[in-house]
């Protein structure tokens, strides 16, 4: 199941996506540039000059790159215990009307407890009927219900 993901609407969100490491490299590119170039135009050194406006112009190149770049980030999904309700999941733990265990359905662990009095053994599947707060409730699944019997 993918995620929705939402683009940052503006600069901000842009710094806080990227972090602020960026902005302080195109001011250091742009700060060494301009020594370079001053530098260069004292001594009338050519090359201390094109090093200084390659300095510069990366600089910009990277800065209009960073405003313009489309970043994505995951939204935050909050999975609700209604949303798993009839999901089959595997027990990863023992489940007994006595005592709760653990599935894991959708690739997530869960505390379960279990509904009606057959035994859930780890390994076996079951679905989703219900829940209680963040505890979901589980029963076996109809392909478990003839191996469950056989075992005792």
């Amino acid at each position: 199941m993918s995620q929705p993901r939402t683009k940052p609407s503006g600069v901000i969100d842009r710094i806080l996506m990227f972090g602020i490491r960026p902005l302080f490299l195109l001011l250091l590119l742009c700060l060494a540039g301009a020594f370079f170039v001053l530098i260069g135009m004292q001594k009338g050194d050519a090359g201390v000059l094109i090093v200084g406006t390659f300095l510069i112009v990366l600089a910009a190149v990277l800065g209009v790159g960073f405003a313009g770049t489309s970043v994505t980030r995951r939204a935050v999904v909050s999975r609700v215990p209604e949303a798993m309700l009839g999901r089959q999941g595997i027990a990863k733990t023992s489940i007994t009307p006595e005592k709760d265990g653990v599935i894991l359905v959708d690739s997530e662990l869960w505390s379960a407890a279990l509904e009606g009095g057959e035994k859930v053994e780890p390994g076996d599947i079951v679905v989703v009927v219900g829940h209680d707060g963040l505890k979901l409730t589980v029963k076996l699944a109809q392909s478990q219900l003839g191996e469950s019997q056989r075992r005792t």
